[in-house]
């Protein structure tokens, strides 16, 4: 994953332009890619919303994606899935949502929440277990990666937290 921001006393700015106050809400463009076996699996220009989570008690992000992305299938998958894809995009689309929050004498939490709506079909239960097969060969390195992730991060907040307190 590849995230570019640019920030100026701890807050995000815009990326370009002259430095000031970023809105309540934007919009986010997310492409991704993968090769599963032989085949290009993604999609491009999935639009959302992105709006920051600034209360008093959680900080973070929230993201919905309700516009359906140009997909990237194997030729003769695009056309058998062509339910099974708009599906989670109706309605409310698809909400992500990333966030640290705290309650007054109880532990912080890193709370982190996605849903997704399909439409079960037979073609989708095969990609599903082609995609699990790629993404399990992928996982046992990518597991220790993103711990080690964690831990870094968990290793900073404690030290911030400590330099406010001293």
């Amino acid at each position: 994953m590849h995230f570019k921001v640019r920030s100026k006393g701890g807050h995000f700015a815009p990326l370009e332009g002259a430095v000031r106050q970023m809105p309540e809400a934007l919009t986010i463009q997310v492409d991704m890619s993968m090769k599963i076996l032989v085949f290009t699996v993604g999609w491009t220009e999935m639009m959302g919303d992105f709006e920051f989570i600034n209360t008093s008690h959680e900080r973070g992000w929230s993201m919905r994606f309700a516009k359906e992305p140009n997909w990237t299938l194997p030729p003769t998958v695009g056309f058998l899935l062509k339910a099974p894809l708009h599906r989670p995009f109706q309605g409310e689309g698809i909400p992500v949502r990333f966030s640290i929050s705290d309650t007054p004498g109880s532990q912080t939490l890193l709370n982190r929440r996605g849903t997704l709506v399909v439409q079960e079909s037979g073609i989708l239960r095969f990609l599903n277990r082609l995609s699990g097969t790629a993404v399990g060969d992928f996982l046992g390195p990518s597991e220790r990666e993103a711990n080690r992730f964690n831990a870094d991060a968990f290793r900073a907040l404690r030290q911030d937290v400590a330099a406010i307190l001293q």
